[in-house]
């Protein structure tokens, strides 16, 4: 019940101010995650600790590649994913991730529809892609920046993933 309500919270608070300001604020995310880790520890121990953690970095390597190989992800969307592991453990911290994709695709294709820029969006993804891949074929590891473009309130995409996995996982019954 504790850590449904740190996730309510998070989330709520998280899409918030990703809607208002485009950034989640790291005064929210960081401690949540150390509250539900510290939560975790309390009531089962060693074993609660690790488990919090391994969903803290299933969280944060789940956008952290993403987010250094692809470029478009926020650092803030990587913690909050980073966050939303350490309350929910590692298993739905990934089902959370791959949901969170999914929506994040949709709201992106939703948003260049309304923006009239879907051939523009398409060509720009076909060539993003064909330039990362020659990158890292020719052993180029280094962050990729990706330049203008609209932006996308991820914070939104992580909220429907979470609710997606506890739907799809059983997490509230």
């Amino acid at each position: 019940m504790t850590l449904t309500v740190l996730l309510v919270i998070l989330l709520t608070g998280s899409v918030y101010t990703d809607l208002r300001q485009r950034v989640i604020k790291n005064i929210l995310v960081f401690p949540i995650a150390f509250l539900a880790l510290a939560l975790h520890t309390f009531t089962d121990g060693m074993p609660g600790f690790l488990f919090g953690l391994k969903g803290l970095l299933v969280g944060l390597f789940m956008l952290f590649i993403p987010y250094l190989i692809i470029g478009g992800l926020g650092e803030g969307d990587v913690k909050l994913m980073a966050a939303v592991g350490a309350i929910t453990g590692p298993h739905f911290a990934m089902w959370a991730a791959f949901y969170a994709a999914m929506v994040g695709a949709l709201i992106g294709i939703a948003i260049s529809i309304k923006e009239g820029r879907m051939k523009e969006v398409f060509s720009f993804t076909f060539n993003h892609s064909m330039y990362i891949a020659g990158k890292y074929l020719s052993g180029d590891f280094s962050k990729t920046e990706v330049d203008g473009g609209t932006t996308i309130p991820y914070a939104v995409a992580v909220a429907a993933g979470v609710l997606i996995t506890g739907i799809t996982l059983g997490w509230w019954a």
